[in-house]
């Protein structure tokens, strides 16, 4: 976009929220972020609490606990 056009788009959009602020539709939009790839399976440790604990310190994750009722 041209210098001017810049100033001048800019300089519409501040005169027609009528504030120092920008408007989200104003502001110009920051370049796409690649997504991170992430493990998306659970370890489930059954029956073993302190051994859960553990795992959780040693890999610096919080422990999930898993509980239902039949009723």
């Amino acid at each position: 976009m041209w210098p001017s056009l810049k100033r001048s788009a800019l300089s519409a959009c501040l005169a027609a929220a009528g504030t120092m602020i920008l408007a989200p539709a104003c502001a110009e939009r920051p370049a796409p972020v690649a997504p991170v790839a992430v493990a998306t399976t659970l370890q489930f440790i059954a029956d073993d609490f302190p051994r859960a604990q553990d795992e959780a310190k040693r890999r610096s994750v919080p422990i999930f606990v898993e509980a239902w009722a039949p009723w």
